[in-house]
Formats: C-alpha cells, structure tokens, sequence
C-alpha cells in the first residue's frame, strides 16, 4: 500500500490472486475499485472504513492516493495520452516533416513504418498502380541477390525529377510532383535496371553485400535517364562505381553531394569522370584507395565483401541467399584466442597475445563457399590442417593468396604468415592502389597518361617545355569580372596560395556569390594572348581536342 519502490525488483505496487476469505486489509479486490460507480472521494472513505483498525493520517492519504490513480487509469476517458498538435495560431511550429517524424517515433511499438513508406502513401493516394509498380520494380531489382528498397527508389524520382536528393514531405504535396512521378515511371524504372544490368555486367559488385551505399548509383541513373547517348559512351563508369565505394565516398549523409554530381551532369551533358571526381573532392571526400586503406578491410568491414568480388571473381548470386560465399578466418579466432603472452604488471603467462584487430585483419581473412564453410567443412580447422590435398594445391593456393610455404601455417608462424600474405595480397590488388604521388597529382590538377611519350598534363610541364613562362599572368572572366593569376610549377597562384587550374577558378567564381562546384580550368584559365592552357598544352603535344584533364 505504500506506492513506493521496494527492493529487490523495484515493485510500487503488489497484484495477488487470493482466496476472498483470506484476504484481509489492506489487500483490495481490484475488481470492487474498476467498476464501482462511487466517486474516488466515498470509494476511500469506505476503504478506510473497513480496514478494521484506527489509520494514521499518512495511510489515509496513500489510499486516497491510490483509489484516484486506479479511477484514473481504468475508468477515465484519457486512457489513450495524445498531444494534439495545433499550429493554427503559429503555422511555423509544426512542420509536415515534424509531423512524420513524430508518427514515426509514437509507432516504433507496432507495424515498423519508415519516412519512405508515408511518403509513398501520399504518392500512392494519387496513383492506383503506385503499389503494383513499385513491387515489380523492387522484384526486378532483388532478384540477382541485391537489396533495393523502396526509400532508393524514391530518392532517385526526386532526383531525377530535379528536386533534389533531400527527403521531404513538402516535395510529395506539392503540386504536380506526384502526377510527374506516375507519368515518368517506366523511364525511371528502366533507368535504374540498365544501371543494375551495367553493374553486373561491367564491374565485379555482383550482390548487396558489395554494394557499401546504395546511393553512388544515383548520378549514373541520372545520366542514363536524361543522356542516354552520352551514357552509352561514356568511359570511366566502372571506376566511379567502384573507387567511390572502396573509398567510401557517399557514407553518412550525401545528399548534397549527389545534388552536386547533378548539377556537374547537366552542366557537362553527360558524365565526365575527372570532374566528377573533383566534385567529390570538393566535399571532403575521399577518392584515394591506399594499402593503408586496404588494410583496415577487416572481418565486418562494410567493404570487405567488394574487395573479394573484384579479387575472387566467382559466383557471388546463388539462387538461395544462405548460399552465399562466406568470410572465414585461415587461423580461426578460438585458436588464436588461446596463445597468451606475459603480462607486464603481473609477469604471468595470462594476457591474451592476439586482439580482435590481429585476429580480424584482411592478411586473415579468406573466402569460402557455403559447402566449404558449411557443416563438416573448415570450421575452426588450423592452416595445417586444412590446406591439404587439393588445397594445397597451387591452383588453390594461389586464388586464396596463401603462402606456399607450409611452415607458415603453423599457430607460431602466424605473424610470419601475416607478412608474406600481405605481399601476396598488395601485388595482387596493385592496381587498385592510389600511390601517393598520383593522389599529390590528382589533387594538383595533374593527370598521368599510360600512352608511352605523351607527358603529364601540368603547369610544369608547359613551364619545363618552355610553352609557358614561370610566373606569367593568366586570367579568367567570369560573370563580367576578371580574375587574375600567375603561373607557378605547381599551380596557379592566387592570393590565398597555389591552386589547380580548375580548384583556383571555382576559388574565383565563389568570388562572385557562385555555388558552382567545378571548372575546367585548362579551358577558361587564358594567357595575355588569349591562349587557353588546354591550347598551350595541344600545340606543345601536337595534338588537338585533348579531354583527359582532371579536377
């Protein structure tokens, strides 16, 4: 009768079924309080009453106390608690988006519902076939093993649409939006299941397991919605695709940064991979895959599995998901749990040598097929024990990245094992590797060519060669304005400092209020006799139309 918590199970208030005979004060047959018809006040007063002693003022209060909370909870109208949300006299306190947001929360009990799936539900009020066309589109997508959802969908319409990647439920009311979407769904659909097929097709990312975000395919839809001709031509695609999802480019939230990548697509017409790698940098965001990087694509790294599809390169889409090839570790991790080295504070035999990061790293970590992995296959058998027989092979050893040499698959030779196959895997993906005089280059506005006796198109090379003096004036008109720079080995330099050609005219434009993210600045950066770098750069070459610029 307290109401307070009482140790050990921080209980307020005791429920029994007991034997009405047995039952004395001040336990209460619950039943006789829920439907009384008596008012909390005679309800306590008879409580009291026949509690067959003399109550202290306190006791009187608590039953009071408690009659009103039961009467409260069972027998009130305001059993169902609610805010009503009234923006009337204030419009600005509730926005729609708040709305949602709060349903969302107030629902996370019951039926899970998601921004996208009120937002389809505004969409599909307006349009009957809303439903039918979304579940074929998403069975189409997943049929192959990925995990296309719906909030995907609905992003790339509003993208594709031109009303930017951001959710918001004032996109979806407002008018036309809705009607615009049903009206151009079979070219949006079709649209992204081109994108797929060249995903599948062109690059090693063959299931949603290799995809980190879905999001990086967004500006490639965009191309192949609005430039087919230009999609179809377009080089570099595959490197997008797969360097900005090794690199991890569109984590978090990139919203901004697909609307930037649009933005660079209408204004070149079509795609253009150096620019739209500098776009991506403009943002802070990385493009350079190094081994540091590769390193760090342990046991439950996000990218783990879109580094073994471009290393392995079998079947990664079985028909059953549970069939997928799987992650396994050549040491098993109960095995390496088990070597100890001295503890410092203690001397004693009983700290654990190898933590999660040894025992997790890339160097460890190798693919199996589900029959392999399944039951009765590798489990937590040792390198010793398991590269035997065919797999010792060379053929197998070879596709795994395993050192030939059986004395390294010893439990002692583990660290010696991690070495070599280190080497083994950095040969192997050497070609994916940024060296860090390409990401100084890249970042310089400096490209590499792979043409024998074609040279690096920089400043310094035009100075080197004598196309261009050290130091001489370079201008760029921009909106009525002239900008002024002098041409430096590494750059053009401004006042600020020395810049690419194309990150110091965006530096320019911004000069004027301008938000554009990208230039090419081999093309609009001139000298005193009206030359463009990019024209320098094709009389010293011999060449004409060179487009391999970078950002």
């Amino acid at each position: 009768m307290s109401g307070e918590v009482s140790a050990p199970d921080d209980v307020k208030y005791k429920f029994a079924f007991l034997h009405q005979q047995t039952a004395k004060f001040p336990w209460i047959k619950f039943k006789q309080l829920v439907f009384s018809t008596d008012d909390i006040l005679t309800m306590a007063q008879r409580l009291m009453e026949n509690s067959g002693r003399e109550l202290a003022e306190e006791e009187k209060r608590r039953i009071s106390r408690h009659v009103s909370i039961v009467f409260k909870a069972f027998q009130s109208d305001d059993g169902i608690s609610y805010q009503e949300l009234d923006s009337t006299e204030n419009p600005d306190l509730y926005q729609e988006d708040d709305v949602v947001e709060i349903f969302i929360r107030a629902n996370s009990g019951g039926t899970k519902l998601g921004k996208s799936d009120l937002l389809f539900a505004l969409l599909a009020a307006t349009w009957d076939g809303a439903n039918e066309g979304m579940e074929q589109l998403l069975l189409d997508l997943n049929r192959q093993g990925f995990a296309f959802t719906r909030d995907f969908v609905l992003k790339t319409c509003l993208t594709i649409l031109g009303h930017g990647a951001r959710y918001e439920v004032q996109k979806f009311r407002a008018p036309g939006v809705r009607d615009e979407i049903e009206s151009e769904w079979d070219g949006i659909a079709k649209a992204i299941l081109d994108v797929l097929d060249f995903v599948r097709g062109k690059t090693f990312i063959q299931c949603d397991k290799a995809l980190p975000s879905y999001l990086v395919l967004i500006p490639l839809i965009y191309v192949r919605y609005h430039y087919p001709k230009a999609w179809a031509g377009a080089e570099g695609k595959d490197s997008y695709l797969l360097r900005s999802s090794l690199a991890g480019a569109f984590s978090g939230t990139p919203d901004q940064l697909i609307d930037d990548l649009v933005k660079e697509i209408r204004r070149s017409g079509g795609f253009n991979l150096n620019e739209m790698f500098g776009v991506i940098r403009s943002k802070n965001r990385s493009l350079e895959l190094t081994e540091d990087r590769v390193w760090n694509m342990g046991y439950g790294s996000d990218h783990i599995h879109l580094l073994f599809n471009i290393w392995y390169r079998f079947n990664y889409t079985p028909a059953y998901e549970n069939n997928l090839p799987q992650i396994d570790h050549i040491f098993p991790q109960s095995l390496l749990r088990q070597v100890k080295t001295t503890n410092p504070s203690t001397g004693r035999m009983n700290m654990m040598r190898y933590r999660d990061a040894e025992r997790n790293q890339l160097a460890n970590c190798m693919l199996l097929t589900k029959e392999e992995n399944g039951a009765g296959g590798k489990g937590d058998t040792p390198p010793d024990q398991w590269f035997v027989g065919r797999r010792a092979e060379s053929t197998y050893l070879r596709l795994h990245l395993i050192p030939e040499d059986p004395a390294l698959w010893k439990l002692d030779r583990f660290e010696d094992f991690i070495a070599e196959r280190k080497k083994l895997i950095a040969e192997k993906l050497k070609p994916l590797f940024v060296s860090a005089e390409i990401q100084k280059q890249e970042a310089s506005g400096i490209s590499t060519s792979s043409e024998k006796g074609t040279p690096s198109k920089s400043l310094a090379t035009l100075i080197d060669a004598g196309a261009l003096e050290n130091g001489a004036a370079l201008t760029l008109i921009y909106k009525g304005r002239t900008f002024t720079g002098a041409a430096r080995h590494a750059g053009i330099e401004l006042p600020e400092g020395v810049f690419s050609p194309s990150d110091a005219a965006t530096r320019c434009y911004a000069q004027t209020g301008s938000t554009r993210p990208t230039e090419n600045g081999w093309k609009v950066w001139k000298t005193t006799s009206g030359s463009s770098l990019n024209d320098l750069f094709q009389a010293m070459n011999g060449t004409t139309g060179l487009e391999w610029d970078v950002a």
